[in-house]
């Protein structure tokens, strides 16, 4: 939907109705700017300890003074199909495949913290004060790694994050905001799974400490520890309105397979995504 087909429909109803009721009406039919920015359709691995991004796509510019109003993911993706945990076989639980989202910016677009000055100008910069689980998490969502390693690069390779960058990386001319979980694999399921994705920008993902919780059977390792992950349960997402916000003409958007742990693998088959204009 072109912005110039929506502005010309709104000119039509505010000659009859007040612009208030004019905007409601076309928001109610979804008759809003929106269009494709990326697409991708073509089977694509990661293996064990992978990372291997799969689709970019770039926020156009608009004329909308509010931004963009959500974000759709669509996809067909699956892990390798087996694992030795046949009690979690077809749910999306103890899996270690999935699909996330990097954000990174244009290094002239803002004044960025200096990558020396450490994660507290970071998150100042990012109005992040503290760790919490409600969508303003800074990475991890356990503070401890000590039986992993005591080498930062090693845990932030080790565990699979879902927030603001707690490193500063960059390459030629962007850096990255963050990184987050957009979709976690059905575990062992042999077929494509497809999934959509919604990330609205009045919808926040849930608390960790609001989520009920089902029954849970603690055997594993990331379950025991991440107790974060248990948002992911119901089918392999959660809601990011603070991704959708924090969105600037000109970002890049990043969708990046992921596999830990031997044998595991992320397979993409599709993925396509479609951003959405407030009016």
């Amino acid at each position: 939907m072109k912005e110039g087909d929506v502005r010309e429909v709104i000119s039509i109803l505010v000659k009859k109705l007040p612009a208030e009721l004019a905007f409601d009406i076309m928001e109610m039919a979804l008759y809003v700017p929106h269009t494709m920015i990326g697409n991708r359709e073509e089977i694509a691995i990661a293996g064990s300890f992978e990372s291997q991004p799969y689709l970019s796509a770039t926020i156009p510019e608009t004329e909308s003074r509010k931004g963009v109003s959500k974000l759709i993911f669509n996809l067909r993706s699956r892990d390798q199909g087996g694992s030795s945990y046949p009690e979690s076989h077809g749910t999306y639980k103890a899996g270690w495949s999935w699909i996330q989202v990097e954000l990174w910016r244009n290094k002239a677009s803002e004044e960025r913290p200096d990558s020396g000055a450490g994660l507290a100008v970071l998150a100042d910069k990012l109005s992040v004060k503290e760790r919490s689980f409600n969508g303003s998490t800074i990475d991890q969502v356990y503070d401890d790694y000590s039986d992993e390693s005591d080498d930062p690069d090693s845990f932030y390779c080790w565990h699979y994050y879902h927030g603001y960058s707690q490193r500063m990386e960059e390459d030629d001319d962007k850096y990255k905001i963050g990184t987050w979980i957009l979709q976690r694999n059905v575990h062992a399921k042999r077929e494509f799974t497809s999934h959509e994705i919604i990330w609205d920008s009045r919808i926040d993902e849930p608390s960790v400490h609001k989520v009920p919780l089902p029954e849970r059977d603690l055997t594993y390792r990331d379950e025991v520890k991440w107790n974060g992950i248990v948002r992911f349960w119901r089918n392999g997402h959660v809601a990011n309105g603070r991704f959708v916000r924090e969105l600037k003409p000109g970002d890049e958007i990043r969708v990046v397979m992921r596999a830990m742990f031997p044998a595991w693998s992320c397979i993409v088959e599709k993925c396509n995504i479609e951003c959405w204009w407030n009016l």
